[in-house]
């Protein structure tokens, strides 16, 4: 989120972070996220007299912990804030955390806007197949080698 507002930041590379909140809500798919952090979820449960985590529950609380985040900043809208400055994204086909389905979602999102900007060489996203929240060797190679791309002196 910081590196989309933050034109100092010259080089992305989100790992296993690039999904869509909306699309997890509205496709309940929000448990994996949900589970990551469970006592905060169980604790909003209890404050909305919910009998369990569900998808107001989070919609409620990961609109108070990040304002938009559900909205107007949900990450399809930041990562177009990002065209035309190197951008790997980095996602497993098989993360509950990060939704394949959310993910492509915000993919879709920064392609859009790095076309729109002339930019496409500086957009390439890797997911790794079978994969959940984790990042495989390849990719963290993938990483340093992109790194090296655009940061190295010219």
């Amino acid at each position: 989120m910081a590196a989309s507002v933050d034109d100092r930041v010259k080089v992305a590379v989100p790992a296993i972070a690039v999904q869509s909140f909306a699309w997890g809500l509205k496709n309940d798919a929000w448990q994996g996220r949900a589970k990551t952090i469970s006592a905060a979820h169980a604790d909003a449960a209890s404050d909305l007299g919910e009998s369990e985590v569900n998808a107001k529950v989070c919609r409620k609380l990961w609109d108070k912990i990040i304002p938009g985040v559900t909205g107007d900043f949900d990450c399809p809208s930041l990562l177009r804030l990002f065209a035309g400055r190197p951008l790997l994204i980095l996602n497993g086909s098989e993360d509950l955390n990060c939704p394949i389905g959310g993910a492509k979602v915000a993919f879709a999102s920064a392609k859009s806007a790095f076309d729109a900007a002339g930019a496409t060489d500086k957009l390439k996203v890797n997911v790794a197949q079978g994969v959940g929240h984790a990042v495989t060797p390849a990719q963290r190679q993938d990483a340093y080698d992109w790194f090296v791309l655009w940061l190295k002196p010219r």
